[in-house]
């Protein structure tokens, strides 16, 4: 269908919060357009929620879509591609000589292969360090574990 291609943005939970703690969108029915709507006291389900009115339970599902956007960290996304479609990433900080961390991003596409990307702290610009594979099917979860500095890439056809 449409060109391929991917980017990778980032939120901080502030960013997050004040979305979800802002207006919602409405729409009155099918036709209509959206409309900023404040919904006063709205009450938020969290997990393991009990004993929930049946007016929340109603609103909920009426207010689901929110107003404002989730605003990222970085204006332009911290890394783009065209011609690529990403699929799983796993994060790691590391800490350098140079600077306090450096964030370090690993990336699956649909090709199968891994791309290893390093974010600069002063500039949040990316470079790509490595690229790994092709890998013997395409990967269906990607997980970094700090404890032993480790990717695991869980594939069909086994894990890496």
């Amino acid at each position: 269908n449409a060109i391929a291609g991917s980017a990778i943005c980032a939120f901080n939970m502030t960013a997050i919060a004040s979305s979800f703690n802002g207006p919602f969108k409405h729409q009155e029915h099918s036709g209509a357009a959206w409309e900023k709507k404040r919904v006063p006291n709205h009450y938020r389900q969290h997990c393991g929620t009990v004993n929930v009115p049946p007016h929340q339970i109603m609103d909920n599902q009426r207010y689901q879509l929110m107003d404002d956007a989730v605003q990222g960290t970085t204006v332009p996304p911290l890394h783009t591609t065209t011609m690529e479609r990403f699929t799983h990433i796993a994060v790691d900080i590391i800490p350098t000589k140079l600077h306090r961390s450096v964030t370090i991003l690993y990336v699956a596409n649909t090709e199968g292969l891994i791309k290893k990307i390093s974010v600069l702290p002063r500039t949040q610009e990316t470079c790509i360090v490595e690229i790994w594979g092709p890998l013997p099917s395409p990967a269906m979860t990607l997980q970094f574990l700090k404890d032993s500095q480790s990717l695991y890439v869980g594939m069909e056809t086994g894990l890496l």
